[in-house]
């Protein structure tokens, strides 16, 4: 709204130095046709997150997206869901196989240390 008072306001100026210069051109503003919203559509990504180990030489990538190839092939009615483009493989957000050991180990520890030291129950008597 403002832009369109803008231009009708100025354009008077412009339109003189136009005439001027030997045109006969009228400057009129056009309202912009409204904008097509892009259609925004929410990718379902299935997610595969194998632990680490830096013990493990093979390209468990490579395997895991062969395994999908050969069991969900373009004749299936799944692979429209499970296919090498909605199924990402990542190994950050899981914690490496030796932490979550060190993990295990600690709490199974915990809960035997706390039943070999059973508190000493003070006595009770009364006088």
């Amino acid at each position: 709204q403002w832009y369109q008072r803008r231009v009708v306001i100025t354009a008077g100026d412009y339109e003189k130095a136009l005439r001027d210069s030997g045109y006969s051109h009228t400057i009129d503003y056009k309202t912009p046709p409204p904008k097509k919203r892009k259609r925004s559509r929410k990718r379902n990504i299935l997610w595969y997150n194998p632990p680490f180990s830096a013990n493990v030489s093979t390209n468990i990538g490579r395997k895991f997206f062969a395994l999908i190839d050969k069991h969900f092939p373009k004749n299936l009615p799944l692979h429209k869901i499970i296919n090498r483009n909605t199924v990402k493989i990542s190994y950050c957000c899981m914690p490496s196989l030796g932490r979550i050991l060190k993990g295990h180990n600690k709490s199974v520890l915990e809960k035997q240390s706390e039943k070999k030291k059973a508190p000493e129950k003070e006595c009770n008597c009364r006088d």
